[in-house]
C-alpha cells in the first residue's frame, strides 16, 4: 500500500457527510508542502473529545486524528520595522496595526484600503477571504480572551464600548454571491475575537440602493500576489489534487451522516486510490476549497 502525509479538517465537516483529504507524494513530497499555495497550520496544539480537553489518543483510541496530531506549515512571520508584517509562507505582505478607533462599512474599507500610504507602498487592498484566514490562529478563544492570531507579530484590540468584546470583525474583499435577510447585501469577514467566518451586511441591497442596516468592522489591509488560488486536476480515480496546495482529497463524500469521532474514525480507516494514510482536513485546509464565486453549493 503507498504511503503519503494525510491532512485532515475536524470541526467544519460534522454537518455533511465525511470528506478526506491528502497531500499526495507525486505533488509536494510532504505535508509541508512550502509552495506559494501552501496552506498555513492552525496553531492547534490541544486534543478533545465531546466534553473537553484530552491526552492525545493513541491510533485506533476514540477521537484519533484530530488537527493537535498533524503537523502542518508552522506560521513564518517577518516584522519589517515599518509597520508591516511579511508572512513568509504565502509572500503576503500586512498593515501590522489596524485603524482601532475608526470601524467602517464594506464600502469605506474599500476605499481606506485603495487610499492607504504605508512603508512606501500604495498598493495595499483588502484581503480576500482566504488570504484574511491564512493568518488566522485557532488556539484562539473568547473564554480565556485569547485572540484568533499571533499578537506577538499583529497587533490586536478587543473593542470596546459600544461594542461588545466579541466584536472584532474584519472585513474582506468578498461578497456573498447571493443575498442574505430578504434581499440584503453582504460581505465575508473574519472575526479574530471569537473565530467566526460571517457574511455580514454591507447597507446595501443586492437589486440597489441603500437602505439596508450595515455592520461596521475594522480593516487589515495586505499587498502582494493573490493567495488561495486553486488549480484542480481529477485524477480519475475518486481523488482531485489542488495543484497549488499540493492537497489531494477526496472527490466525493459516502452520503453517510457522522459525528465528529465517527468522522475522524473513518477518515483514519479510509484507503483510497492505492493510499491507506487518508485523515480529516483541518480547519484552513477544508476553508482553501470553498469557491466563494458560488453558493448552495460553494
Amino acid at each position: 500500500m503507498k504511503r503519503q502525509i494525510t491532512l485532515i479538517i475536524s470541526v467544519l465537516v460534522l454537518a455533511s457527510s465525511s470528506f478526506v483529504v491528502s497531500s499526495c507524494d507525486a505533488v509536494s513530497g510532504a505535508s509541508d508542502f512550502e509552495g506559494s499555495g501552501a496552506v498555513v497550520d492552525t496553531g492547534q496544539e490541544t486534543c478533545y473529545d465531546n466534553d473537553g480537553e484530552i491526552n492525545a489518543p493513541a491510533p485506533g483510541e476514540p477521537f484519533y486524528g484530530q488537527d493537535a496530531q498533524y503537523d502542518g506549515v508552522a506560521f513564518r512571520y517577518q516584522v519589517n520595522g515599518d509597520g508591516t508584517v511579511t508572512d513568509l509562507n504565502t509572500g503576503l505582505m500586512w498593515q501590522r496595526t489596524p485603524d482601532f478607533d475608526n470601524r467602517m462599512s464594506w464600502y469605506d474599507a474599500g476605499d481606506y484600503a485603495e487610499n492607504l500610504a504605508l512603508a512606501g507602498y500604495d498598493d495595499w487592498r483588502l484581503p480576500t477571504i482566504k488570504e484574511l484566514t491564512s493568518i488566522a490562529a485557532f488556539y484562539g478563544s473568547m473564554h480565556t480572551y485569547t485572540p484568533y492570531i499571533d499578537t506577538e507579530y499583529f497587533d490586536f484590540e478587543f473593542p470596546g464600548p459600544p461594542w461588545r468584546d466579541m466584536d472584532g470583525q474584519y472585513w474582506s474583499s468578498n461578497l456573498y454571491i447571493g443575498d442574505v435577510f430578504n434581499g440584503q447585501e453582504a460581505a465575508f469577514g473574519f472575526n479574530f475575537a471569537d473565530g467566526h467566518i460571517k457574511g455580514y451586511p454591507t447597507g446595501r441591497m443586492v437589486s440597489g440602493g441603500g437602505g439596508a442596516p450595515e455592520m461596521l468592522g475594522y480593516v487589515r489591509c495586505v499587498r502582494g500576489d493573490s493567495y488561495g488560488e486553486n488549480v484542480f486536476v481529477d485524477n480519475g480515480d475518486g481523488t482531485v489534487t489542488d495543484m497549488s496546495t499540493g492537497l489531494t482529497w477526496q472527490r466525493s463524500d459516502d452520503g453517510v451522516g457522522r459525528n465528529w469521532e465517527e468522522t475522524l474514525a473513518y477518515a483514519e480507516g479510509l484507503e483510497l486510490a492505492g493510499y491507506d494514510d487518508w485523515r480529516l482536513p483541518n480547519a484552513q485546509e477544508l476553508h482553501i476549497i470553498i469557491d466563494y464565486t458560488r453558493n448552495d453549493p460553494a
